[in-house]
């Protein structure tokens, strides 16, 4: 390989440059992920390879491109947004294809921001890693979500082993999925890590109370196990039953015997009905890169929040 510049791409004008690349198996194409002071200009621009010149513009993304892969015929791209929204385009015609939304179900179903989008060896799923380290599989032919799996740190990324037929995730170098022949892959526990973690959890409060600027407490957590425990995150349960919701938090990493502590916020919902007090069980599990499960129930009063209705306020 010789160390010189071959060619040099430029941004089109009125945008603030590119950030993301990818070029196609084929070695025909570039295609790079636009960031635009214009939300309707956020999209992808391709160039060949083989001619130097620009190729097509694919238009329709409202943020900025943070991800791009090829299938393996490079024949259609994906591509991730920092708003959530990942696209599915047929790369001949330009037409879009698929569209989906990552959501952080960590927090409330909010929409989560794409760190890395990769087709499977069938070209027939796609992987997308999100910025709270959940690993999505999307079934392109059922056109949805086929699996979930949580775990892994912010930025984190997805690379691909298309000879293995299989999917590491990137800030550790873990297996996270693979597929055998025609069946689509399903997510595995990260290598390397505990199958079963051994969390013992104690909650800072025996009640936690709720007012209208919300309510805060910890969760002390220590490692029972017999190997480190990584990624623990705070989830909340049965999050349409209570008119609450929980401001989650993580742990990076806990060694055997150690004691580490989760910061947590519970904020009521603004419609809500005015209550001057109430009590009430707030559901959580606290969920480990390795795939552990362990749910913990927190009291909770609530006073003074909600909406009043008018009788209410010309009463008082």
């Amino acid at each position: 390989l010789t160390k010189s510049l071959a060619q040099t791409f430029f941004a089109p004008e009125k945008t603030r440059g590119f950030v993301s690349l990818a070029i196609s198996p084929d070695s025909k194409y570039l295609a790079a992920g636009l960031r635009t002071h214009v939300e309707e200009e956020n999209g992808i621009e391709i160039w060949s390879l083989d001619s130097k010149k620009h190729f097509k513009s694919l238009k329709g993304h409202q943020a900025p491109v943070s991800s791009i892969g090829f299938d393996r015929n490079s024949s259609r791209l994906v591509s991730g947004a920092s708003d959530g929204n990942i696209g599915v385009w047929n790369f001949v015609t330009g037409s879009r294809t698929h569209d989906f939304t990552a959501l952080n179900t960590l927090n409330g179903h909010s929409k989560n921001k794409v760190r890395s989008v990769e087709f499977t060896n069938s070209s027939e799923e796609i992987i997308a890693v999100t910025e709270s380290g959940e690993t999505t599989l999307w079934n392109l032919t059922k056109n949805i979500l086929a699996n979930t799996l949580i775990g892994g740190p912010r930025g984190t990324w997805v690379s691909d082993d298309h000879i293995n037929n299989r999917f590491l995730r990137g800030d550790d170098g873990s297996l996270i999925a693979q597929q055998h022949q025609d069946v689509p892959p399903a997510p595995l526990p990260p290598s390397g890590l505990a199958n079963e973690d051994k969390l013992i959890l104690t909650a800072s409060r025996q009640i936690v109370r709720v007012g209208r600027n919300g309510g805060k407490f910890q969760l002390h957590v220590s490692n029972g196990g017999s190997k480190p425990s990584y990624w623990i995150q705070a989830a909340q349960l049965e999050r349409g039953e209570v008119p609450i919701t929980l401001i989650p938090s993580r742990l990076t990493k806990l060694d055997v015997g150690q004691e580490g502590v989760l910061d947590l916020r519970i904020v009521p919902h603004s419609s809500m009905p005015y209550v001057k007090q109430k009590k009430l069980n707030l559901k959580l599990e606290l969920v480990t890169k390795a795939g552990s499960h362990f749910p913990i129930t927190i009291p909770v009063e609530l006073f003074d929040v909600g909406i009043r209705n008018v009788s209410e306020s010309r009463g008082r």
